[in-house]
């Protein structure tokens, strides 16, 4: 009996050395990204003498290849009493990637409970509830970090958001004047100091940093371009205050070619639900777009062909022929052409 118990015990042995060197080349294989080999390796490994290890190791894997529901349910075979800090963030970010609020929310809220001062998953909660619209929830949770650490400027961003967003403009800008002093200088820094400012009636500070947005956003941000013109006019600069309003206008219309692109676009759906009246009602906003676009004022006569209405035919297809010069010469086009010639002939001679 003690001789089989030696060999038994060699030959575990022998399976344990095994393991350990498989998890070495695993673990190589991770170091040199490639990461499918590893985890498929790690797989082979996870009924080892060390299944936590490699659970960890494989949800890094899936971590990489951004299967991240794998990797949540990897993490979820580690018992419950041995998953770490670490275990619980990973989760955290692995629900965030696959936007699965609910589960965020139940990890976030385990997290902070046995680690309060994680300025990550703090930054991340308040910008979910945010999300949610739980705006004061987001601003009490920020608000109790900052009163132990107030040097994570990450916690002081979402802080200062939610006072915006709850409309508290003075501790909105108090807050973000921190982070602009701190090198904080991007859009979302500029547009709410300069909102705030303006909403505090300095309206020189709102236009300085409005300034920066709309250098930032090159000129494309209506918003950003009438507050500009409001606070101009409230430091005396009417002149600039037009300029910026009359690009804000600029920007409020559609160009024509997208115009015609909408109306033509509409025009067909109301053509396919045998809506004649309507068709043409967006046939001729279109045309007044791209006035000397031929084909509108065929597909115009077609819907009233539709209604029965040889007049209106007959009108459309007088304006098809007139700009019909600037189609192209194929034989489709010239099908058209020769078909209004002879209904409007046919109509005169009535």
């Amino acid at each position: 009996m003690r001789y089989f118990a030696v060999i038994i015990f060699c030959l575990s042995t022998i399976g344990v050395q095994g393991q350990i060197k498989n998890l070495h080349v695993a673990d190589s294989l991770f170091s040199a990204f490639n990461y499918s080999a590893a985890a498929s390796l790690y797989t082979r490994l996870q009924w080892g003498y060390d299944s936590v290890a490699v659970f960890r190791r494989l949800a890094r894997c899936y971590n990489k290849l951004g299967d991240y529901q794998s990797e949540s349910r990897t993490l979820l075979r580690i018992p419950a009493d041995s998953l770490t800090h670490n275990d619980m963030r990973q989760l955290y970010y692995a629900h965030s990637y696959t936007q699965d609020s609910m589960a965020m929310e139940t990890w976030g809220r385990r997290i902070l409970q046995q680690y309060p001062y994680d300025a990550d998953i703090i930054t991340s909660v308040a910008a979910d509830l945010m999300q949610k619209n739980k705006i004061d929830s987001a601003r009490q949770l920020t608000m109790r970090y900052l009163e132990t650490d107030t040097t994570n400027l990450n916690v002081w961003r979402q802080y200062a958001y939610s006072c915006y967003l709850l409309g508290d403009y003075a501790e909105a800008q108090r807050s973000y004047l921190k982070l602009y002093r701190k090198g904080w200088k991007g859009l979302e820094v500029s547009f709410i100091l300069g909102v705030c400012y303006g909403e505090m009636n300095d309206a020189n500070n709102a236009y300085d940093h409005l300034v920066r947005a709309n250098q930032i956003k090159n000129g494309r941000d209506i918003l950003i371009l009438k507050l500009l013109a409001k606070n101009c006019m409230k430091i005396g600069m009417p002149k600039e205050s037009a300029e910026y309003m009359e690009q804000a206008i600029e920007l409020s219309v559609p160009d024509s070619l997208t115009l015609f692109g909408m109306y033509n676009d509409l025009a067909e759906a109301y053509f396919y639900l045998h809506d004649y009246e309507h068709a043409i009602s967006a046939f001729q906003k279109a045309s007044k777009c791209q006035p000397t676009k031929a084909i509108t004022y065929y597909n115009i006569a077609q819907m009233y062909s539709g209604l029965k209405d040889p007049v209106g035919m007959a009108n459309y297809y007088k304006l098809f022929l007139k700009h019909s010069s600037s189609l192209k010469d194929t034989e489709d086009n010239r099908e058209m052409i020769e078909k209004a010639k002879a209904f409007v002939k046919n109509k005169n001679k009535r």
